[in-house]
C-alpha cells in the first residue's frame, strides 16, 4: 500500500491554481493523508491511469469551525480535491468532525448521453453551524423550493449539472440537466415559479441576516470545507446510500449507519430480490410490507425480465399516468405512487405494458424513487 501526504503551500490564495499541487496516486490499494497544514486546494488520486485500487483519503481539519476561530486563510481554509474516486474506495473523517455535524452539499450526478456513462461529485464541509446546510438547501425541506435530500438524520443537499460542466465543451449535445429526482424536481419548481423563489430566498436571507450567527460577525470562520469529492465514470448509476456507506469516522461508523442506525440491515435481510411472476396478476406478485424508502431498497433480478441493458425506471403520480403517458415511453420498470404498484413494461415505448404488467405491490402513496432500487 502506498501512503500519500496530501500538502499544498501554506500561503496558498484563491484563484492561485500554481498552488493545486498533484497528488496521484497508484493502481494499488492507496491511503491519502491529508495534512492539517494543507491550507489550499491539493489535488489528489488525480490521474486516472492510475487511480485503480480499493483507495482510503484519511481528511483532517485545518480551522477550527466548531469555536469559529478566526483565521487567515479564505472561507473553510483548505479543501483537498478528490478525483476518480470508485464505489469501493472510502472516505475517513477527522476525529474532530462528529456525523451531527458534518454536511454533504451539493450532491448530484451527470450522465452525457453519447458517453452512456455516470460521474457523480460533492463536497463534504465540517459545518457545525448549518452555515452551509441552510444556504445551501434552502432551509425548510417541505418547501417544494429546497434542494434539502431527507436521508434519516443526515444532512444532504442536492444539485444538478449540465453535462458541459463537467466535460470539454466541445462535446456533442443535447446536454441536459441530472442529478437527484428530489433536486431536479426543487430546479424545476424554481423555473416554473421564479416570483415565489424568489419571495422564498428573500424570506431566508432575511431570516439568515436576522440570526445570532450573522450578527456576530464570525459567520466566515463556522465552516470547514473538508473535501471535494468527483467520481470515476461508471456505466452503474450512483446510489446516494451506497455513499453515504463509504464515509466514516475513525471508529468505523459510517455516514449511512449514523442517518438510520442498523434497523435496515434486518428488514433487507428479510426480502428476496423481485424476479419475473408466472403471472402478471395481483394474487401471483409480491406483497412488501414495511418498507420504508427513506431506508430501504428493492432487489430486481434483471435477468429474469430479460433486460441485458442498463435498466430504467420511473414514477407517475397515479395509474392513469403510468399506463396512458410513461407506458409509452421506453422506460423497464414503472412505479404508480398512489396505489403502490411497481410494473414491468416489457414493450418499450409502445401502448401499454406488453407481455408485461405488476411485479410488486407496496403500501399506498409511498414516494419509491430510483434510490430504493437495486438491480441485479
Amino acid at each position: 500500500m502506498a501512503i500519500i501526504t496530501i500538502n499544498s503551500e501554506p500561503s496558498f490564495q484563491y484563484f492561485d491554481n500554481n498552488e493545486n499541487r498533484s497528488h496521484p496516486g497508484t493502481n494499488r490499494n492507496d491511503k491519502f493523508i491529508v495534512s492539517p497544514n494543507s491550507h489550499g486546494l491539493p489535488l489528489a488520486n488525480n490521474d486516472e491511469k492510475r487511480s485503480g485500487g480499493k483507495d482510503t483519503f484519511i481528511l483532517s481539519i485545518d480551522v477550527d469551525a466548531k469555536n469559529k476561530t478566526a483565521h487567515p486563510y479564505r472561507e473553510g481554509g483548505g479543501m483537498v480535491l478528490i478525483q476518480n474516486f470508485g464505489i469501493e474506495d472510502k472516505i475517513i473523517l477527522p476525529k474532530e468532525v462528529p456525523m451531527e455535524e458534518l454536511s454533504i452539499i451539493g450532491y448530484g450526478y451527470v450522465y452525457p448521453p453519447h458517453r452512456k456513462q455516470y460521474k457523480f461529485d460533492f463536497e463534504l464541509v465540517h459545518d457545525p453551524h448549518n452555515l452551509y446546510f441552510d444556504s445551501g438547501g434552502i432551509l425548510d425541506p417541505r418547501s417544494k423550493f429546497s434542494v434539502i435530500l431527507e436521508e434519516g438524520k443526515a444532512k444532504i443537499t442536492g444539485g444538478t449539472s449540465r453535462n458541459t460542466s463537467w466535460s470539454d465543451r466541445s462535446e456533442p449535445e443535447p446536454d441536459p440537466e441530472y442529478g437527484d429526482p428530489r433536486a431536479m424536481n426543487a430546479k424545476l419548481n424554481q423555473l416554473r415559479d421564479p416570483a415565489g423563489y424568489e419571495e422564498y430566498k428573500s424570506i431566508n436571507e432575511k431570516r439568515f441576516f436576522e440570526s445570532d450567527l450573522y450578527r456576530s460577525g464570525d459567520y466566515l470562520y463556522a465552516a470547514d470545507r473538508l473535501a471535494d469529492v468527483e467520481s470515476t465514470w461508471s456505466k452503474e448509476k450512483p446510489s446516494l446510500h451506497e455513499i453515504m456507506r463509504r464515509i466514516s469516522t475513525p471508529s468505523g461508523t459510517t455516514f449511512y449507519e449514523y442517518a438510520y442506525g442498523s434497523t435496515d440491515k434486518k428488514q433487507n435481510a428479510e426480502r428476496k430480490p423481485i424476479s419475473i411472476p408466472n403471472k402478471f396478476k395481483i394474487k401471483a406478485i409480491d406483497k412488501i410490507t414495511n418498507f420504508n424508502p427513506s431506508i430501504d431498497t428493492l432487489e430486481i433480478d434483471t435477468a429474469s425480465f430479460g433486460i441485458d441493458s442498463a435498466p430504467t425506471f420511473a414514477a407517475g403520480k397515479n395509474k392513469k399516468v403510468v399506463k396512458r403517458q410513461l407506458a409509452k415511453l421506453d422506460i423497464d420498470f414503472l412505479y404508480d405512487k398512489k396505489k403502490g404498484a411497481l410494473y414491468f413494461n416489457e414493450n418499450g415505448s409502445d401502448i401499454g405494458f406488453g407481455d408485461g404488467g405488476i411485479i410488486a405491490f407496496l403500501a399506498k402513496a409511498l414516494n419509491l424513487n430510483s434510490d430504493n432500487l437495486e438491480f441485479i
